[in-house]
């Protein structure tokens, strides 16, 4: 995840007889539902997590009401058109729409946009500690993970809702809510649930197209589990993965078809060839043209970011030459150990990942163990959400992607630390172990909840903020080209839309030609970007440092700098 500093304060500008009863009746249920440690559900303290959890989401929620990011735009931009009625807008193949369709009444009802982006960030983390706890009943985990998991959870999630405006926190929770279901006995014994676990699927399809091949192939996996201990039931696990995957197509199939009749062609999302792209052979520039190059975005949209699927990326195969096929195998390579270090991070010193791996370590007989020790399932949905970033595009501060994975890590780290001291005969020794897995993995997210209360210092939004309020101040209005790039995003795209007005992309290397034939009105730049000497050379770009600033030397405190078109051009 990326690493953001934190301030003071926001800117101002044992086996029970029902358990028994149920393993005697259905073979199909594992021995691990018939060796419940954990006892009751502890409720009252779980209850407790959920409640701070409600508090500090608040807190922070009010501390980073500015905080914005890229795609943060995209979403916002896209539930204002659900919310205005504008349909020739409002679908990108790129962009899941659950996360806007959530935006969209709170904009109706004339809430602000950023406002809008806390409130549904705050439901996404509470939808995903609801998923946390689900997969921890699921995998009978003992009550003292399910507590640890449940603080976990809700301190995690803090950080998480205010880091970004995206739908991963809440695709994270709806993952999690439909593994719980197929964990579950009664996926097997209750068509309801089967098809409840679908329609999460599906769910989870709408907030982010990676739900799709992910759900087909868990679904395969769990199921085939399961077979392992149903041999005289298979016909039962099959109906049951029948079930499942037609709700999940049939649910999916609308947003499918309203998609395939945009683009022409049949498509569940843009996404994917898009994120393969990008990270495409560097024989070309393969990055998103939305921000290398000047271009006038769709007639009433804000940004083409909104829906890039139309813009001329530099597609390639790695079945094209060998080349390309090389390229492809060192980026799976590379993929493969950022996966390993965002895994190994959701931790102090990794014992989450290193737990991950003992799932593996089943031992002989492996079939009756595997139906015993549940907790090694937790290793399935890892994988196949690793195996399908592969690849296509990750970096080390995409750690969001993986949110999902975070309640697996503590029920395998669960697992195997109760088979651990279970064989330690010192109780000392064994209340050490389990302070060590403790302390592991709350560290980071207290500390992080803590800094996420306070307010995170992000200068791109911060920033943004400020010039936005300052040109509304002068009245200064009209389209805006140029990154402004700086730590946190970028800023000229973030006052585009705080004041509403189209952003013109920008290029790596523009000169004042380049920003004459943009057709922007406004120019947002680094103070030191190399271009400014020629902009200040050329009477058709005007400084407004004098009308932003009360005097040269507060302009020279800010890293941003303004500047007027007085003649832009018709745009390319």
């Amino acid at each position: 995840m990326a690493s953001t500093s934190s301030g003071s304060n926001k800117p101002t500008p044992p086996r029970s007889k029902q358990q028994s009863e149920n393993s005697s009746r259905n073979k199909s249920v594992p021995s691990s539902d018939t060796r419940a440690k954990s006892g009751a559900f502890p409720g009252r303290a779980v209850a407790a997590a959920f409640a701070c959890q409600i508090t500090l989401l608040c807190l922070a929620g009010w501390q980073n009401d500015y905080m914005l990011n890229t795609d943060g735009v995209a979403y916002l931009r896209i539930a204002s058109y659900y919310a205005h009625g504008q349909t020739h807008l409002m679908i990108s193949g790129y962009w899941g729409p659950l996360i806007s369709w959530l935006m969209a009444p709170l904009l109706a009802l004339g809430v602000p946009p950023l406002a809008t982006g806390r409130v549904v960030m705050g439901l996404s983390a509470v939808i995903f500690w609801f998923g946390c706890i689900s997969v921890f009943r699921s995998f009978r985990i003992p009550s003292w993970g399910v507590i640890a998991g449940a603080w976990l959870a809700a301190f995690v999630s803090i950080w998480w809702s205010v880091e970004n405006i995206a739908p991963d926190l809440l695709l994270a929770g709806l993952i999690c809510l439909a593994v719980a279901q197929m964990v579950s006995p009664a996926w097997l014994e209750n068509w309801r649930t089967a098809a409840f676990a679908g329609a999460l699927w599906s769910a989870a399809y709408f907030a982010k197209a990676v739900a799709f091949p992910l759900a087909l192939i868990t679904s395969l996996v769990f199921a085939a589990i399961w077979s392992v201990d149903n041999n005289k039931n298979r016909r039962r696990v099959l109906s049951s993965l029948a079930i499942t995957i037609l709700v999940f197509l049939f649910m999916a199939t609308p947003w499918i078809s309203v998609l395939s009749m945009k683009y022409h062609k049949l498509t569940f999302s843009t996404t994917a060839a898009i994120a393969h792209a990008v990270v495409g052979p560097p024989d070309v520039d393969r990055y998103h043209p939305f921000g290398r190059t000047f271009h006038r975005p769709e007639p009433g949209r804000l940004t083409s970011w909104e829906d890039p699927s139309v813009m001329k990326y530099n597609y390639w195969s790695p079945f094209a030459n060998k080349e390309y096929a090389t390229h492809q195998l060192k980026l799976i390579a590379r993929n493969f150990q950022t996966i390993v270090r965002l895994l190994w991070g959701f931790d102090r010193i990794g014992i989450g990942l290193l737990a991950l791996l003992g799932c593996l370590a089943v031992p002989s007989p492996w079939r009756e163990k595997l139906a015993q020790e549940r907790w090694r399932w937790a290793i399935v949905p890892v994988v196949c959400l690793s195996g399908i970033y592969l690849p296509v595009y990750i970096q080390k501060v995409d750690g969001r992607y993986f949110y999902a994975a975070y309640p697996f890590l503590w029920v395998a780290v669960v697992g195997a630390t109760d088979q651990l001291t279970a064989r330690i005969s010192r109780d000392w020794l064994r209340k050490a172990l389990v302070a060590l897995v403790l302390v592991s993995f709350a560290v980071g997210p207290a500390i992080r909840a803590v800094a996420a209360v306070e307010g995170i210092q992000d200068a791109a939004s911060i920033f943004a903020q400020v010039f936005a309020n300052k040109l509304k101040a002068t009245g200064i209005q009209g389209p805006i080209a140029g990154s402004a790039m700086i730590n946190g995003g970028r800023t000229g795209l973030y006052v585009a839309f705080l004041l509403n007005q189209p952003w013109y992309g920008d290029e790596p290397n523009p000169t004042a030609t380049s920003f004459k034939k943009s057709g922007a009105k406004l120019i947002l730049l680094r103070r030191q970007s190399k271009v400014l000497a020629e902009l200040a050379g050329d009477s058709a770009f005007r400084d407004l440092d004098e009308r932003l600033f009360s005097s040269t030397q507060e302009a020279s405190g800010y890293p941003l700098k303004v500047y007027e078109v007085s003649t832009p051009g018709n745009g390319r």
